[in-house]
């Protein structure tokens, strides 16, 4: 995603970031391909744990304020605690942004497990802290930086 209000964000070229790229694909910026390998999950996408960057940066200060008040230094997984399938995602997309783009199919990344989700546990324990935001959060954040900055940041 972006910043909620959609003002600050990121644009890597190229991207393996998923949301990036099916947003840009919805958006007419470029086209979207899967890259991923076909794994043994309902919809034989691979199925991750999408943060939104905002919920991940405040989990950041809170892992700070933690430290600085004495905690012990710790390994924390962050993440939603729940995952999405790629197509999910896809999908996902195209509701939020109202627009049905079409899936491309390049060659895919090598070494994809099936499924990846973090254990939040930990990160409630410890910092208090469990993401706030949705998928659906993350899309319009994320469409409404693409709105601004098609190309990202530009000199």
């Amino acid at each position: 995603g972006a910043s909620d209000d959609g003002l600050i964000g990121d644009s890597k070229k190229p991207s393996t970031l998923l949301l990036q790229n099916a947003v840009r694909g919805a958006l007419g910026i470029e086209p979207f391909a899967l890259t991923c390998p076909e794994v043994n999950t309902p919809d034989k996408t691979p199925i991750r744990d999408y943060i939104n960057v905002v919920d991940l940066n405040e989990a950041h200060l809170k892992a700070l304020e933690y430290m600085f008040n004495n905690g012990q230094s710790k390994i924390i997984n962050l993440g939603t605690g729940a995952g999405n399938s790629v197509l999910e995602i896809v999908k996902e997309v195209q509701l939020v942004t109202g627009v049905k783009f079409e899936i491309g199919k390049s060659a895919p990344r090598q070494g994809d497990d099936a499924k990846k989700i973090a254990n939040i546990t930990k990160a409630k324990q410890v910092l208090d802290w469990q993401p706030r935001r949705s998928i659906v959060d993350s899309i319009r954040s994320l469409s409404c930086w693409y709105k601004l900055h098609p190309h990202g940041w530009e000199s």
